[in-house]
Protein backbone atom coordinates (compact mmCIF):
# COMPACT_ATOMS: atom_id res chain seq x y z
CA UNK A 1 0.00 0.00 0.00
CA UNK A 2 2.95 2.43 0.92
CA UNK A 3 4.27 1.81 -2.01
CA UNK A 4 1.20 2.24 -4.21
CA UNK A 5 0.82 5.44 -2.48
CA UNK A 6 4.46 6.79 -3.40
CA UNK A 7 3.19 5.60 -6.73
CA UNK A 8 0.14 7.99 -7.54
CA UNK A 9 2.03 10.71 -5.74
CA UNK A 10 5.15 10.57 -7.94
CA UNK A 11 3.21 9.93 -11.29
CA UNK A 12 0.79 13.09 -9.79
CA UNK A 13 4.23 15.12 -9.33
CA UNK A 14 5.66 13.78 -12.85
CA UNK A 15 2.49 14.80 -14.33
CA UNK A 16 2.10 18.18 -12.45
CA UNK A 17 5.55 18.84 -13.67
CA UNK A 18 5.05 17.82 -17.33
CA UNK A 19 1.91 20.13 -17.39
CA UNK A 20 3.74 23.16 -16.39
CA UNK A 21 6.58 22.84 -18.66
CA UNK A 22 3.78 22.74 -21.83
CA UNK A 23 1.58 25.80 -20.46
CA UNK A 24 5.39 27.50 -20.23
CA UNK A 25 6.28 26.51 -23.83
CA UNK A 26 2.30 27.71 -25.14
CA UNK A 27 3.66 31.01 -23.33
CA UNK A 28 7.21 31.35 -24.90
CA UNK A 29 6.44 30.02 -27.94
CA UNK A 30 4.79 33.38 -29.67
CA UNK A 31 6.97 35.27 -30.78
CA UNK A 32 5.62 37.58 -33.00
CA UNK A 33 1.76 39.09 -34.00
CA UNK A 34 1.19 39.92 -37.11
CA UNK A 35 -1.83 43.08 -36.93
CA UNK A 36 -3.85 43.23 -40.47
CA UNK A 37 -5.22 46.39 -40.07
CA UNK A 38 -8.27 47.25 -42.48
CA UNK A 39 -9.45 50.49 -41.67
CA UNK A 40 -12.51 51.98 -43.45
CA UNK A 41 -11.96 52.67 -46.72
CA UNK A 42 -14.67 52.97 -48.86
CA UNK A 43 -17.48 50.22 -49.18
CA UNK A 44 -15.88 49.49 -52.47
CA UNK A 45 -13.19 48.21 -50.54
CA UNK A 46 -14.93 45.50 -48.13
CA UNK A 47 -15.01 43.01 -50.73
CA UNK A 48 -11.12 43.39 -51.83
CA UNK A 49 -10.44 42.83 -47.88
CA UNK A 50 -12.42 39.95 -46.98
CA UNK A 51 -11.17 38.18 -50.28
CA UNK A 52 -7.39 39.20 -48.72
CA UNK A 53 -8.50 37.64 -45.40
CA UNK A 54 -9.51 34.49 -47.19
CA UNK A 55 -6.25 34.31 -49.32
CA UNK A 56 -4.27 34.66 -45.83
CA UNK A 57 -6.45 31.87 -44.17
CA UNK A 58 -5.95 29.80 -47.38
CA UNK A 59 -1.96 30.50 -47.01
CA UNK A 60 -2.23 29.31 -42.99
CA UNK A 61 -4.24 26.68 -43.95
CA UNK A 62 -1.58 24.99 -46.39
CA UNK A 63 1.30 26.10 -43.26
CA UNK A 64 -0.47 24.10 -41.35
CA UNK A 65 -0.64 26.99 -39.05
CA UNK A 66 1.67 30.05 -38.41
CA UNK A 67 4.24 28.15 -35.57
CA UNK A 68 5.51 31.27 -33.19
CA UNK A 69 3.25 33.47 -34.65
CA UNK A 70 -0.42 34.52 -34.21
CA UNK A 71 -2.19 36.49 -36.88
CA UNK A 72 -4.94 39.00 -35.64
CA UNK A 73 -7.09 41.47 -38.12
CA UNK A 74 -8.81 44.46 -37.53
CA UNK A 75 -11.54 44.87 -40.06
CA UNK A 76 -14.11 48.05 -40.56
CA UNK A 77 -17.48 46.77 -41.40
CA UNK A 78 -18.68 51.13 -41.72
CA UNK A 79 -17.24 54.19 -40.93
CA UNK A 80 -18.32 53.31 -37.54
CA UNK A 81 -18.48 49.64 -36.98
CA UNK A 82 -15.19 47.15 -36.56
CA UNK A 83 -13.78 43.83 -34.82
CA UNK A 84 -10.77 42.83 -34.11
CA UNK A 85 -10.10 38.98 -34.45
CA UNK A 86 -7.45 36.17 -34.19
CA UNK A 87 -7.53 33.79 -37.36
CA UNK A 88 -6.36 30.67 -35.29
CA UNK A 89 -5.79 27.20 -37.33
CA UNK A 90 -7.31 24.44 -35.47
CA UNK A 91 -8.32 21.34 -36.68
CA UNK A 92 -7.07 21.14 -40.42
CA UNK A 93 -8.86 24.91 -40.52
CA UNK A 94 -8.79 28.33 -40.05
CA UNK A 95 -11.28 30.24 -37.28
CA UNK A 96 -11.99 33.68 -36.54
CA UNK A 97 -11.74 34.43 -32.80
CA UNK A 98 -13.62 37.35 -31.92
CA UNK A 99 -11.60 39.27 -29.52
CA UNK A 100 -13.13 42.84 -29.51
CA UNK A 101 -16.15 44.84 -31.40
CA UNK A 102 -15.64 48.65 -31.75
CA UNK A 103 -18.20 51.25 -32.33
CA UNK A 104 -16.37 54.79 -32.58
CA UNK A 105 -18.17 58.15 -32.36
CA UNK A 106 -16.45 59.56 -35.41
CA UNK A 107 -13.37 59.27 -37.15
CA UNK A 108 -11.02 58.77 -33.89
CA UNK A 109 -9.65 55.64 -35.23
CA UNK A 110 -7.15 57.48 -38.02
CA UNK A 111 -5.85 59.52 -35.30
CA UNK A 112 -2.31 59.00 -33.61
CA UNK A 113 -4.23 58.16 -30.20
CA UNK A 114 -7.14 56.19 -31.99
CA UNK A 115 -4.55 53.75 -33.36
CA UNK A 116 -2.16 53.59 -30.86
CA UNK A 117 -5.69 52.36 -28.47
CA UNK A 118 -6.10 49.57 -31.05
CA UNK A 119 -2.59 48.60 -31.45
CA UNK A 120 -2.93 48.14 -27.58
CA UNK A 121 -5.40 46.22 -27.54
CA UNK A 122 -3.81 44.04 -29.50
CA UNK A 123 -0.66 44.04 -27.34
CA UNK A 124 -3.02 43.34 -24.18
CA UNK A 125 -4.47 40.03 -26.42
CA UNK A 126 -1.08 39.43 -27.07
CA UNK A 127 1.91 40.53 -25.51
CA UNK A 128 4.38 39.24 -27.36
CA UNK A 129 8.33 40.20 -28.34
CA UNK A 130 8.05 41.13 -31.78
CA UNK A 131 4.76 43.22 -33.96
CA UNK A 132 4.37 43.29 -37.85
CA UNK A 133 1.95 45.00 -40.23
CA UNK A 134 -0.24 44.30 -42.87
CA UNK A 135 -1.99 47.90 -43.69
CA UNK A 136 -4.94 47.37 -46.33
CA UNK A 137 -6.53 51.24 -47.54
CA UNK A 138 -5.77 53.81 -50.43
CA UNK A 139 -2.48 55.17 -50.25
CA UNK A 140 -0.93 58.57 -51.73
CA UNK A 141 2.94 57.96 -50.00
CA UNK A 142 3.79 60.87 -48.17
CA UNK A 143 1.47 63.67 -49.44
CA UNK A 144 -0.84 64.79 -46.70
CA UNK A 145 -4.24 63.82 -46.07
CA UNK A 146 -6.92 66.14 -47.87
CA UNK A 147 -4.93 67.16 -50.84
CA UNK A 148 -5.95 67.09 -54.50
CA UNK A 149 -3.94 64.89 -56.79
CA UNK A 150 -4.93 65.30 -60.55
CA UNK A 151 -8.46 65.14 -61.20
CA UNK A 152 -9.59 61.58 -59.42
CA UNK A 153 -12.47 63.58 -57.57
CA UNK A 154 -14.18 63.74 -61.24
CA UNK A 155 -12.61 60.23 -62.20
CA UNK A 156 -13.86 58.55 -59.51
CA UNK A 157 -17.93 58.32 -60.10
CA UNK A 158 -19.79 57.25 -61.68
CA UNK A 159 -17.40 55.11 -64.04
CA UNK A 160 -15.80 53.64 -60.78
CA UNK A 161 -18.61 51.84 -59.34
CA UNK A 162 -19.90 50.43 -62.29
CA UNK A 163 -16.57 48.98 -63.74
CA UNK A 164 -16.03 47.88 -67.29
CA UNK A 165 -13.05 46.39 -68.74
CA UNK A 166 -11.62 49.28 -69.43
CA UNK A 167 -11.83 51.30 -66.13
CA UNK A 168 -9.46 49.13 -64.36
CA UNK A 169 -9.94 49.55 -60.42
CA UNK A 170 -7.11 50.15 -58.66
CA UNK A 171 -6.76 50.36 -54.67
CA UNK A 172 -6.01 53.96 -54.98
CA UNK A 173 -9.69 54.66 -54.54
CA UNK A 174 -10.31 53.83 -50.92
CA UNK A 175 -11.30 56.94 -49.60
CA UNK A 176 -8.92 59.15 -50.83
CA UNK A 177 -11.55 61.92 -51.64
CA UNK A 178 -12.52 61.88 -47.99
CA UNK A 179 -9.92 62.87 -45.29
CA UNK A 180 -12.45 61.96 -42.78
CA UNK A 181 -10.89 58.60 -43.10
CA UNK A 182 -7.62 59.35 -44.21
CA UNK A 183 -3.90 58.99 -41.84
CA UNK A 184 -1.16 60.95 -42.57
CA UNK A 185 2.07 59.05 -42.47
CA UNK A 186 3.64 60.68 -39.77
CA UNK A 187 0.64 59.98 -37.50
CA UNK A 188 0.53 56.28 -38.06
CA UNK A 189 4.54 56.50 -36.85
CA UNK A 190 3.20 58.72 -34.07
CA UNK A 191 0.81 55.87 -33.07
CA UNK A 192 3.56 53.32 -33.36
CA UNK A 193 5.51 55.32 -30.84
CA UNK A 194 2.29 55.78 -28.10
CA UNK A 195 1.48 52.03 -28.41
CA UNK A 196 5.23 51.70 -27.53
CA UNK A 197 5.92 48.96 -30.55
CA UNK A 198 8.54 48.56 -33.12
CA UNK A 199 7.18 46.97 -35.87
CA UNK A 200 9.59 43.75 -37.86
CA UNK A 201 7.85 44.83 -40.77
CA UNK A 202 4.55 47.02 -42.40
CA UNK A 203 3.36 45.52 -45.55
CA UNK A 204 1.30 48.11 -47.30
CA UNK A 205 -1.49 46.72 -49.39
CA UNK A 206 -1.80 50.03 -51.03
CA UNK A 207 -0.67 52.31 -53.83
CA UNK A 208 2.46 54.41 -54.28
CA UNK A 209 3.91 53.35 -50.63
CA UNK A 210 7.68 51.55 -51.64
CA UNK A 211 8.51 55.60 -51.73
CA UNK A 212 12.00 56.94 -50.19
CA UNK A 213 9.85 59.87 -48.19
CA UNK A 214 7.42 57.38 -46.79
CA UNK A 215 9.80 54.81 -45.77
CA UNK A 216 12.02 57.72 -43.99
CA UNK A 217 9.31 59.02 -41.89
CA UNK A 218 8.85 55.49 -40.67
CA UNK A 219 12.50 54.75 -40.33
CA UNK A 220 12.32 54.65 -36.24
CA UNK A 221 9.30 52.75 -36.46
CA UNK A 222 9.84 49.82 -38.47
CA UNK A 223 12.71 47.50 -40.25
CA UNK A 224 11.23 47.02 -43.06
CA UNK A 225 8.92 48.59 -45.26
CA UNK A 226 7.07 46.61 -48.03
CA UNK A 227 4.59 48.19 -50.76
CA UNK A 228 4.65 48.86 -54.34
CA UNK A 229 5.80 52.37 -55.91
CA UNK A 230 2.63 52.54 -58.23
CA UNK A 231 -0.64 51.97 -58.20
CA UNK A 232 -1.66 48.48 -57.23
CA UNK A 233 -4.56 46.67 -58.58
CA UNK A 234 -7.76 46.65 -56.49
CA UNK A 235 -7.33 42.81 -55.37
CA UNK A 236 -3.91 43.76 -53.34
CA UNK A 237 -1.91 41.43 -52.42
CA UNK A 238 -2.05 37.76 -53.21
CA UNK A 239 -2.12 36.25 -49.66
CA UNK A 240 -2.50 32.73 -51.01
CA UNK A 241 0.60 32.56 -52.38
CA UNK A 242 2.61 34.73 -50.72
CA UNK A 243 1.58 34.49 -47.62
CA UNK A 244 3.97 31.95 -46.01
CA UNK A 245 6.64 34.30 -47.15
CA UNK A 246 5.37 37.10 -45.54
CA UNK A 247 4.67 34.95 -41.98
CA UNK A 248 8.63 33.49 -42.43
CA UNK A 249 9.85 37.19 -44.02
CA UNK A 250 11.30 35.42 -47.25
CA UNK A 251 11.21 38.44 -48.95
CA UNK A 252 12.57 37.58 -52.41
CA UNK A 253 9.72 34.75 -52.14
CA UNK A 254 7.09 37.51 -51.57
CA UNK A 255 8.43 39.41 -54.40
CA UNK A 256 8.61 36.77 -56.48
CA UNK A 257 5.08 35.04 -55.38
CA UNK A 258 4.05 38.93 -56.12
CA UNK A 259 5.29 38.71 -59.64
CA UNK A 260 4.19 35.35 -60.53
CA UNK A 261 0.81 36.14 -59.88
CA UNK A 262 0.23 39.64 -61.27
CA UNK A 263 1.97 38.38 -64.49
CA UNK A 264 -0.71 35.62 -65.43
CA UNK A 265 -3.37 38.29 -63.78
CA UNK A 266 -6.15 39.50 -66.06
CA UNK A 267 -4.90 42.88 -65.70
CA UNK A 268 -1.15 42.09 -65.49
CA UNK A 269 0.16 45.45 -63.76
CA UNK A 270 1.81 45.12 -60.57
CA UNK A 271 5.11 46.59 -58.59
CA UNK A 272 6.72 45.48 -55.34
CA UNK A 273 9.67 46.02 -53.16
CA UNK A 274 11.09 45.89 -49.71
CA UNK A 275 12.64 48.50 -48.29
CA UNK A 276 15.45 48.14 -45.58
CA UNK A 277 15.30 50.99 -42.95
CA UNK A 278 18.18 50.93 -41.27
CA UNK A 279 20.14 51.97 -44.93
CA UNK A 280 18.09 55.41 -44.96
CA UNK A 281 20.04 57.43 -42.57
CA UNK A 282 23.10 56.95 -44.51
CA UNK A 283 21.08 57.45 -48.27
CA UNK A 284 19.60 60.77 -46.70
CA UNK A 285 23.50 62.19 -46.39
CA UNK A 286 24.25 61.29 -49.66
CA UNK A 287 21.70 62.79 -50.90
CA UNK A 288 22.36 65.95 -49.04
CA UNK A 289 25.67 66.17 -50.86
CA UNK A 290 24.09 65.09 -54.23
CA UNK A 291 21.30 67.56 -53.69
CA UNK A 292 23.86 70.21 -52.21
CA UNK A 293 26.14 69.56 -56.09
CA UNK A 294 23.13 69.36 -58.37
CA UNK A 295 19.47 69.92 -59.59
CA UNK A 296 16.95 69.08 -61.47
CA UNK A 297 16.00 70.88 -64.82
CA UNK A 298 12.43 70.60 -66.64
CA UNK A 299 14.57 68.89 -69.59
CA UNK A 300 15.12 66.25 -67.32
CA UNK A 301 11.84 65.40 -65.54
CA UNK A 302 10.17 64.49 -68.99
CA UNK A 303 13.19 61.93 -69.27
CA UNK A 304 13.07 60.61 -66.21
CA UNK A 305 10.54 56.73 -65.00
CA UNK A 306 7.22 58.07 -63.75
CA UNK A 307 5.49 56.09 -61.39
CA UNK A 308 2.16 57.34 -62.26
CA UNK A 309 -0.45 58.56 -65.03
CA UNK A 310 -0.89 62.42 -63.71
CA UNK A 311 -0.09 65.10 -66.26
CA UNK A 312 2.52 66.50 -64.16
CA UNK A 313 4.26 63.50 -62.62
CA UNK A 314 4.52 62.93 -58.46
CA UNK A 315 6.54 59.59 -58.22
CA UNK A 316 9.45 59.10 -60.30
CA UNK A 317 11.96 56.15 -60.18
CA UNK A 318 14.61 57.06 -57.48
CA UNK A 319 17.60 55.75 -59.36
CA UNK A 320 16.85 57.39 -62.36
CA UNK A 321 16.55 60.77 -60.87
CA UNK A 322 19.69 60.41 -59.40
CA UNK A 323 21.80 58.82 -62.71
CA UNK A 324 20.77 61.36 -64.55
CA UNK A 325 21.24 64.07 -62.22
CA UNK A 326 24.73 62.39 -61.81
CA UNK A 327 25.69 62.15 -64.67
CA UNK A 328 29.06 63.54 -64.26
CA UNK A 329 29.47 63.03 -61.26
CA UNK A 330 30.34 59.32 -60.93
CA UNK A 331 31.72 59.60 -57.58
CA UNK A 332 28.42 60.66 -55.96
CA UNK A 333 26.52 58.06 -58.23
CA UNK A 334 28.64 55.42 -57.11
CA UNK A 335 27.95 56.60 -53.26
CA UNK A 336 24.59 56.36 -54.12
CA UNK A 337 24.17 52.91 -55.87
CA UNK A 338 26.27 51.17 -53.20
CA UNK A 339 23.61 52.30 -50.44
CA UNK A 340 20.57 51.61 -53.32
CA UNK A 341 21.53 48.19 -52.64
CA UNK A 342 21.48 48.06 -49.59
CA UNK A 343 18.05 50.11 -49.03
CA UNK A 344 15.78 47.90 -51.72
CA UNK A 345 16.68 44.81 -50.69
CA UNK A 346 13.98 42.84 -52.94
CA UNK A 347 11.98 44.20 -55.78
CA UNK A 348 9.90 42.84 -58.67
CA UNK A 349 7.58 44.34 -61.37
CA UNK A 350 5.57 43.78 -64.47
CA UNK A 351 6.27 44.87 -67.73
CA UNK A 352 4.14 47.88 -67.31
CA UNK A 353 1.63 49.48 -64.65
CA UNK A 354 -1.73 50.87 -64.88
CA UNK A 355 -2.88 54.34 -63.57
CA UNK A 356 -6.21 55.63 -63.05
CA UNK A 357 -5.31 59.13 -63.76
CA UNK A 358 -4.91 58.22 -67.32
CA UNK A 359 -6.47 55.60 -67.34
CA UNK A 360 -3.79 53.81 -69.27
CA UNK A 361 -0.46 51.87 -68.86
CA UNK A 362 2.92 53.34 -68.90
CA UNK A 363 5.88 50.86 -69.53
CA UNK A 364 8.55 50.40 -67.24
CA UNK A 365 12.06 50.76 -68.27
CA UNK A 366 13.87 51.40 -65.38
CA UNK A 367 12.81 49.67 -62.27
CA UNK A 368 15.06 50.32 -58.85
CA UNK A 369 11.87 49.82 -56.49
CA UNK A 370 11.42 53.33 -54.57
CA UNK A 371 10.00 56.13 -55.67
CA UNK A 372 11.10 59.76 -54.68
CA UNK A 373 8.75 63.32 -54.88
CA UNK A 374 11.78 65.48 -55.18
CA UNK A 375 11.83 66.85 -58.73
CA UNK A 376 8.04 66.61 -58.77
CA UNK A 377 6.21 70.19 -59.92
CA UNK A 378 3.21 68.79 -59.08
CA UNK A 379 1.09 71.47 -57.07
CA UNK A 380 0.24 68.65 -54.51
CA UNK A 381 4.04 68.24 -54.27
CA UNK A 382 3.76 71.65 -52.89
CA UNK A 383 4.24 70.54 -49.34
CA UNK A 384 7.16 67.89 -49.84
CA UNK A 385 9.30 70.79 -48.46
CA UNK A 386 7.18 69.63 -45.04
CA UNK A 387 8.73 65.95 -45.26
CA UNK A 388 11.28 64.78 -42.71
CA UNK A 389 12.99 63.52 -45.95
CA UNK A 390 13.09 67.19 -47.69
CA UNK A 391 14.47 68.76 -43.96
CA UNK A 392 17.71 65.78 -44.00
CA UNK A 393 18.29 66.00 -47.45
CA UNK A 394 18.48 69.70 -48.18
Amino acid sequence: MKKLILLLITTVLLVSCHDDTTEDRQETQYTQTIFMYLPWSGSNMTTPFRNNIKGLEDAITKMRGTPGRRVVVFMADSEQEASLTEIAYRNGRCIHDTLRKYSFAGNEFTTPAGIANILSDVKVFYDTPHYAMIIGSHGMAWVPKGTVVGNHTDMAKPHYENMVDEWKQTRFFGHSTDKTYQTDISDLSKALTLADIHADYILFDDCYMANIETAYELRNSTDMVIGSPTEIMLYGMPYDIMGKAVVGMDWKAVCSGFLSFYTNYQYPYGTISVIRCAELDNMAAIMRDINAAHSPNEEMLSEIQAYDGLKEHLFFDMHDYVEQLCHDDMSLYSRFTQSLEKLVIAKAATEAFYSVYNRSTTPIYTYSGISISDPSANKAASHKSETSWWRATH
